[in-house]
């Protein structure tokens, strides 16, 4: 395969190279963020399946978007909305 306008292998394959690396730098595996978020991968795949979490393909693997895991940490650090259950005043009972 000819280079395009007289690019040589070497810089195409540098040019591909840092384009995967800005890429997957975006990318957490599996296992990276089963420790991020520190859950099972069962879990983990629970959040996918809900679309808690967002997966990317890249190069035939599946991975998680940084971007979905701190999101997702940011969600459940919010205080909810919903007024917390309280107990009941036994002393009136």
């Amino acid at each position: 395969m000819t280079a395009p306008l007289g690019a040589t292998q070497a810089v195409i394959d540098d040019l591909k190279a840092s384009m995967n690396a800005t890429y997957t730098d975006h990318l957490l595996t599996y296992a990276q963020a089963s420790d991020v978020l520190g859950i099972s991968r069962y879990t983990l795949s629970r959040l996918i399946r809900d679309k808690r979490l967002t997966r990317a393909i890249h190069g035939g693997r599946y991975f998680i978007t940084r971007q979905s895991v701190a999101d997702y940490i940011a969600a459940i650090r919010r205080p909810s909305a919903a007024p917390q259950p309280t107990a009941p005043d036994r002393r009136t009972a």
